[in-house]
């Protein structure tokens, strides 16, 4: 017998002697334009932003003036790895509020300064903000009704997360030599080091 059970009578599907069961993991749709996590008790929603021309620092500005209850940073996906570097980076930046050790007196200027591995936050700004035509992540913090307000109204802007390899760029921009990756003994030596460097910025 073939066929997928969803599709013949779910779970009360009957088999016989002699069929072959494979049970396979279903994963629907391509890579996504937005994840939400939680960490400390808060909501964290990052969407992926499609960067125009039209788009400047004015725009999360402006986000920031209508979404008053939500913390807002746009990070240029150039400097993002991937799903687990941009995890790692917004814990340290929550653990360092948490230890109030934060690089700046607010957390979505610690995540940007994370990101970009320097403790001037106009160098952080300037490097690793928005910036016109270059795609960036917005990350955002705060309840679940002002998230999905935010990805609603942002939905026609967004673009998919983590479509690039960043990895060249990010070794070439901070200056990582492979000789550096490979003394790394890790599955994830370029990760790692970016968060190593990101959690001894004082």
């Amino acid at each position: 017998m073939l066929g997928e059970s969803s599709a013949m009578d779910g779970k009360s599907t009957k088999i016989k002697d002699n069929d072959v069961v494979s049970i396979i993991p279903v994963i629907h749709g391509g890579s996504s334009k937005k994840i939400t996590f939680e960490y400390a008790k808060k909501q964290i929603q990052v969407i992926g932003i499609k960067g125009q021309k039209s788009i400047d620092v004015k725009f999360i500005d402006d986000l920031r003036k209508r979404y008053p209850k939500l913390v807002l940073q746009a990070v240029s996906s150039n400097f993002i790895l991937n799903n687990h570097h941009l995890k790692k980076i917004i814990s340290l930046s929550f653990e360092s509020k948490k230890n109030d050790i934060l690089l700046s007196n607010k957390l979505e200027i610690d995540i940007l300064m994370r990101f970009a591995l320097t403790t001037q936050i106009s160098r952080a700004i300037k490097n690793v903000g928005i910036r016109p035509k270059t795609n960036f992540v917005l990350i955002a913090i705060g309840n679940k009704k002002n998230l999905n307000s935010l990805y609603e109204e942002l939905l026609p802007l967004s673009d998919t997360l983590f479509s690039k390899n960043t990895g060249l760029y990010l070794k070439k921009y901070f200056k990582i030599t492979k000789k550096h990756v490979d003394s790394i003994h890790s599955s994830t030596p370029l990760e790692d080091i970016l968060v190593e460097k990101a959690a001894i910025l004082f």
